[in-house]
């Protein structure tokens, strides 16, 4: 059985995002709903780059001019970086959210959310 990055990588990405829907789905807590979330879009970036093929290629700097095959191409890493941006700033507003909620009504129960309730 040969192991390697190209086929371990999808299926342990899409085993992250799986387990970051499920903890989302199943949990009561507003930060374990985060913190699932959070999981789940790590899964996504590992996803996408592992489709770009960045196992056999070469880093992106022409040392030569006249070679130009056989490199990485740099956009999909720049939007990951871009992806992990925007994550980490969603994840610290609904985490201050979170903490004014706690601070407001003393839960960060889900289920106990009547106020956005009609």
């Amino acid at each position: 059985m040969n192991l390697s990055l190209e086929t371990v990588l999808p299926a342990f990405s899409l085993m992250l995002i799986l387990l970051g829907l499920w903890g989302v789905a199943t949990r009561k807590n507003l930060i374990k709903i985060f913190i699932s979330l959070s999981i789940a879009e790590t899964g996504v970036n590992l996803l996408y780059i592992s489709m770009t093929g960045f196992v056999h290629g070469k880093v992106p700097i022409l040392a030569d001019p006249t070679v130009t095959s056989g490199y990485v191409d740099p956009l999909p890493h720049a939007m990951i970086l871009t992806s992990i941006v925007i994550g980490t700033a969603v994840t610290a507003l609904g985490l201050a959210l979170t903490a004014r909620y706690h601070e407001r009504t003393g839960t960060l129960n889900v289920t106990k959310m009547k106020e956005l309730k009609n």
